[in-house]
């Protein structure tokens, strides 16, 4: 059947807004770029994708994540899960708050681009949108994880490279 993925208008939020009440725990912050707790990565293509997003790092300072979860945690909604998670993790630079985090929830289709409020003029709401829209979501439906985040990561590093040098 077709992939009609839950994707986010508001795709950019400040990490640092108020979690609910009744907020569960986060999981640990992963030690590398890529994280796949769903298995639907080939080994390759989560190393090769981790090895772009550690090296634009280190040539950009900001920093791009991609997490990959079976499901969507029992009684959470989307967006506040996904800014929890990124606020918790602390991605990117404290001061300069230039995280991204590109979530995947399988069981849910449920895909979310996290924004850190430094990156806003680099990754717009509509420019998250449309990453998501039209360039995972086309691999996704054809069960293509490989390709889609593979594609995902170009997308939002070549967005982000056009962000002015920090403060």
């Amino acid at each position: 059947g077709a992939w009609a993925l839950v994707v986010s208008a508001a795709a950019l939020l400040v990490f640092g807004l108020a979690a609910g009440f009744s907020a569960g725990p986060v999981p640990e912050k992963p030690a590398r770029w890529v994280t796949d707790r769903a298995g639907v990565l080939s080994p390759g293509a989560a190393a090769a994708i981790d090895g772009k997003l550690e090296a634009f790092e280190k040539a950009q300072g900001s920093q791009v994540l991609i997490a990959i979860f079976p499901n969507l945690p029992e009684n959470e909604a989307l967006e506040e899960y996904t800014q929890r998670v990124a606020e918790a993790w602390r991605v990117g630079r404290a001061r300069q708050d230039d995280g991204v985090v590109l979530f995947l929830f399988v069981a849910d289709r449920a895909l979310r681009l996290e924004v850190g409020y430094g990156l806003e003029g680099a990754l717009t709401d509509l420019e998250s949108k449309q990453i998501l829209q039209n360039t995972v979501i086309p691999f996704l439906r054809n069960g293509d994880y490989d390709g889609g985040f593979s594609a995902g990561a170009d997308a939002i590093l070549s967005l982000d490279s056009r962000q002015a040098e920090p403060l």
